[in-house]
């Protein structure tokens, strides 16, 4: 079963105060982020991958793949969603 300790992060392409990691399950994406301007851990100040460790907080989101057909699509994001939230997310997906 993937849990959030085997997600891998890198800096996110679009904002060099974040970070994020994603991993397709199912037929879903689901994205998970933080960092400067996004709603998690270092909103006001940043993060990078060395701070991934300190991070407590993500912005989590998910889409499903084209050959997912029908099913749940999330239009906001989860804020301020800890590591134990994430991980239940995940089980979600893997039922």
């Amino acid at each position: 079963m993937i849990q959030f300790k085997d997600i891998v992060f890198k800096q996110h392409p679009a904002n060099p105060q974040g970070i994020c990691g994603g991993v397709t399950i199912n037929g879903f994406e689901i994205s998970i982020i933080a960092g400067r301007g996004f709603y998690g851990s270092g909103r006001g100040t940043g993060v990078t991958l060395n701070d991934l460790d300190r991070v407590k907080f993500f912005e989590v989101m998910w889409w499903p793949t084209e050959d997912a057909g029908e099913g749940e699509l999330l239009m906001e994001p989860l804020t301020y969603q800890s590591i134990s939230d994430i991980n239940n997310i995940l089980k979600g997906f893997q039922k």
